[in-house]
This record gives C-alpha cells, structure tokens and sequence, in this order.
C-alpha cells in the first residue's frame, strides 16, 4: 500500500527511478548466481569433471554465496 501511496504522489521521473531500483534489488542475486555459477563451470570444466550448466549455477556454494551477497547490499542500501 506505502509503495502505491509514493508512486501516486511522485512525478512520473521519480516513480521510474522507484521501480527500477526495486528490480535491480530482485535481479542483482540472479545476475550474482550466473556469475558465480560460471567460475564453477569453468573450473570444474578445468579440472576435468563432467558438469552441465544448470549444476553449476544451482551448487549450494552458489546459491549461498548470491544471497549472502545481496543481503549485505540492502543492508548497505537501507543504512544510508
């Protein structure tokens, strides 16, 4: 409700501005897993072992690693 009270009062600029940084705060952990997700591919294609894509960015490792990450940035976001 707060979030369609403050896109009803802001310009058209500021309502831009609201919901691309809200996306970008969903998308950032799925950008992270693909990154992530692809050193492990690399690697372990590297080394050798027989691994698809899918394994790679789905690896607990991964998974941890993304969100770990993304909770320290809202963190950093809500701390200003």
């Amino acid at each position: 409700m707060e979030f369609a009270l403050l896109l009803a009062q802001s310009s058209s600029y500021e309502a831009g501005k609201q919901i691309g940084r809200i996306l970008g705060i969903f998308i950032f952990p799925v950008f992270l897993m693909l990154i992530f997700g692809s050193v492990n591919y690399i690697v372990n294609r590297i080394k050798g072992k027989a691994i698809s894509f899918k394994q790679a960015i789905l690896a607990r490792w991964v998974i941890l690693t993304s969100v770990i990450l993304w909770i320290f940035g809202l963190v950093g976001q809500f701390a200003k």
